[in-house]
């Protein structure tokens, strides 16, 4: 009686272990899941950020280099023209960072800091 009573606990156990272990894969893999779902919300927000930026920064450049550009031929002075280049390069790299490839190449470049200069990484 009591080695079928010894062997049903183990058998028991043995079963108890495969379920708790199959528990805590399926908790890791809905956890990995979540993981990523809030990552990829993340990216999302930063893209739609920039974007909403870049319509902002776009407007100001518009109405500040149309200005700046009829000041000039009104006045004949050309070197009003001067901040209307800085102003451009802005409103590309904003441009670029909400509808190019620009995330892609940090992305990238991340990456690279990782496999090839972990080094910068440590504390």
């Amino acid at each position: 009686m009591g080695i079928f009573l010894g062997k049903t606990m183990d058998d028991n156990l043995k079963k108890q272990q495969e379920f708790m272990l199959k528990t805590q894969q399926l908790q890791l893999e809905r956890q990995l899941t979540m993981q990523n779902e809030l990552r990829e919300r993340q990216m999302a927000f930063m893209i739609a950020r920039s974007r909403d930026l870049f319509w902002y920064w776009i407007t100001f450049d518009a109405l500040v280099s149309t200005g700046l550009i009829l000041g000039a031929f009104r006045r004949k002075k050309w070197n009003l023209l001067l901040p209307t280049i800085p102003l451009t390069f802005v409103a590309v790299y904003q441009w670029d960072m909400a509808y190019g490839p620009k995330l892609e190449r940090i992305r990238e470049m991340a990456d690279r800091v990782i496999d090839e200069e972990h080094q910068l990484l440590d504390l």
